[in-house]
């Protein structure tokens, strides 16, 4: 009775259920957007950090050698990029990957830098880090950056490039502890492209004529007694006797019985 009560003056037809209109496509992509929306950002997000591993950890090119290069003023990537492929043709295959890879890390230091500005600390913190991690067994230096580099560290982290042993400390006279760019015999008859890949005599004098190569030593326990940077080390020095010979990996290779 209670029912009969409410129902009163109802109209029947009223009371049916509403049909379930079909949505339209449009409707559809809306609706199943607004719901799902969170979980698609959320897999686009770990889709582009999975890429930025595979990209910078497991297909990352890794260099056989690697070399400060600590200069004033600035080298343009086209130019590096140049000198690293010249110096990979005197190297070896060390990581068994298949090729020859040398890796250059510029420490551009400029004359209008002054002591403890931003740009000249940072400069300062990258060598001293390639220094105390022992990442470049080889410098590439011009005079006023290698003169400042041993005023601050001292002459003894370099070889002697006559006797191949530590230089000692404060050195009045580095020149055994650098090889001009003149004696590379590797790089005899080298040109470079510019920035607008001209390649002249001129540009390639420009580039190289201040450059000078050495040797560091291992100078830490830390790294003497690691059989791993032992072993970069003295591939690293017979590099760099392959250049100032003018000599390839392959060219010794031939060279033996």
């Amino acid at each position: 009775m209670a029912r009969e009560r409410y129902l009163v003056n109802v109209d029947e037809t009223e009371m049916k259920p509403e049909e379930k209109r079909e949505l339209t496509p449009a409707e559809k992509r809306k609706n199943f957007w607004y719901y799902n929306k969170w979980k698609f950002l959320l897999g686009a997000l770990a889709l582009v950090a999975l890429i930025y591993f595979m990209k910078t950890v497991v297909f990352k090119t890794r260099p056989d050698y690697e070399v400060a290069f600590v200069i004033r003023g600035e080298y343009d990537g086209s130019t590096l990029s140049q000198l690293e492929e010249k110096l990979a043709q005197s190297g070896e295959d060390r990581n068994g990957d298949g090729k020859v890879v040398v890796e250059l890390h510029p420490y551009h230091f400029y004359s209008s830098d002054t002591p403890g500005s931003m740009r000249s600390m940072v400069n300062d913190l990258e060598v001293t880090t390639d220094i105390d991690k022992c990442i470049s067994i080889l410098f590439i230096t011009d005079q006023e950056s290698f003169q400042s580099l041993t005023a601050e560290i001292g002459t003894g982290l370099f070889v002697d490039l006559n006797t191949m042993q530590a230089a000692p400390d404060g050195l009045s006279d580095d020149s055994a502890l650098r090889v001009p760019y003149s004696e590379w015999k590797a790089f005899e008859g080298f040109l470079l492209a510019d920035e607008s890949g001209v390649v002249s005599d001129e540009y390639t004098e420009k580039k190289t004529r201040r450059l000078y190569l050495s040797l560091r030593t291992l100078a830490d326990s830390r790294h003497e007694d690691s059989e791993k940077k032992i072993a970069y080390y003295e591939d690293s020095k017979k590099l760099l006797e392959r250049i100032l010979a003018g000599e390839t990996a392959s060219t010794q290779q031939e060279d033996k019985p």
